[in-house]
């Protein structure tokens, strides 16, 4: 009895092995058709990845694009490329400008100030005053629009309460500083502005706001308009920055060198002179003359100065720049492109291909501001490329 159940517990035993052993079989297998998939996926990958081109720097991106580029030609020496200015000789001159113009505007202010027993009393007559006032510089046609109220105030006015006369010392007496409010004065003030060559004067203006009321006129003021302030702020500019140039012309030619350039420009602010008259108060036709006001424009600019044009003994990345100089100048009025100045042309990278074969690529900045850019090959000293926009020069 004890030897079968001793036999029976060893089945078992041996039933549960078999069936551990079954399960971690089935594990193992399981796991290997996950993880297959992953890595045929990552050789996938893996293949996908190196079958990928290199990825190529711009530059081989710019030369495959326009094989044109100075710096994709075999061989290329670059000789400049975004300059370094810091190293180079700088000559800086002012020039100025002044003219001589007449006021295109005026303002005139005219007042109305008025007296009364009490607050509301001033105010009263002072709106009735200065309606009539109003009207009748409407009457001599200017507009609602051409006038505006400049001031206006009401305000008490004090007086000793005591009929002692009271000497004038720092401090007054004590029964002097008994003050007391005797009545109170309203003040208003109305400006005019027009055009100084328009219709009605500055001098009409006084005398009809006068004989309508007014009794205060606080004075006549000239200027310029805004339009007409940048029209000369524009001309003196030009004439200030030509002025300039001259002078480092001749300066840089006392050196035995020439202007090649421009380093830097401060303008300088215009300032327009403001023309005040006082007319004599309460008198009739009064002559307001303007008169001419000077204004003056100064200009400081800043030039790079270098040694006179490369002839054969001298460097000959110098003499292609000079000889592409030349080239593009006594072609661009043809082409229908007109500039300012020979400094809105500039060079903007020069390469030497050989000893005697250079490339460059330049700017030009015309009139109407825009902008055009080109290419230019010189062998011996000779043109033998020259594009512009994209459109041959030659």
């Amino acid at each position: 009895m004890s030897d079968g159940k001793t036999t029976q517990t060893k089945n078992q035993r041996i039933l549960l092995a078999g069936i551990l052993a079954a399960g971690l079989l089935a594990a193992v297998f399981a796991t290997g058709q996950l993880m297959a998939p992953q890595s045929a996926t990552a050789q996938d990958n893996g293949n996908q990845t190196s079958t990928q081109p290199p990825v190529t720097s711009a530059d081989d991106v710019d030369c495959a694009t326009d094989p044109s580029l100075v710096h994709c030609a075999e061989d290329a020496e670059l000789i400049s490329a975004p300059i370094d200015d810091s190293d180079k000789a700088t000559l800086t001159t002012s020039g100025s400008a002044t003219t001589k113009t007449q006021p295109d505007r005026f303002t005139v202010t005219v007042g109305v100030e008025t007296s009364g027993e009490t607050a509301r009393e001033a105010a009263s007559q002072n709106a009735n005053m200065t309606a009539t006032v109003i009207a009748a510089l409407q009457e001599l046609g200017i507009a609602e629009e051409q006038m505006s109220t400049s001031s206006y105030s009401v305000y008490p006015v004090y007086g000793n309460s005591s009929d002692r006369v009271c000497i004038e010392i720092y401090p007054p007496p004590p029964e002097c500083q008994q003050t007391e409010i005797t009545g109170y004065k309203a003040s208003s003030s109305i400006s005019v502005t027009l055009d100084a060559d328009g219709e009605v004067d500055a001098g009409q203006v006084i005398d009809t706001a006068i004989e309508a009321g007014a009794n205060n006129v606080s004075g006549v003021y000239f200027f310029l308009s805004s339009e007409k302030q940048q029209d000369v702020r524009d001309g003196l500019i030009a004439d200030a920055i030509a002025d300039a140039r001259q002078r480092a012309d001749a300066a840089a030619d006392a050196l035995g060198m020439q202007v090649s350039g421009i380093h830097s420009v401060t303008l300088n602010d215009v300032h327009f002179p403001i023309f005040y008259s006082t007319p004599e108060a309460l008198k009739a036709d009064t002559q307001i003359l303007p008169g001419e006001q000077e204004v003056t424009s100064t200009v400081s600019i800043t030039y790079f100065i270098s040694g006179g044009v490369a002839d054969e003994g001298e460097d000959g990345s110098m003499a292609a720049v000079a000889a592409a100089r030349e080239f593009i100048l006594s072609k661009l009025s043809g082409l229908g492109i007109e500039i300012d100045d020979e400094l809105d042309l500039h060079t903007d990278m020069v390469a030497q291909i050989s000893e005697n074969e250079y490339h460059l690529e330049f700017g030009v900045m015309d009139t109407e501001g825009q902008s055009h850019d080109g290419h230019i090959e010189i062998v011996d000293g000779e043109v033998t490329v020259a594009i512009l926009d994209g459109e041959s020069m030659l």
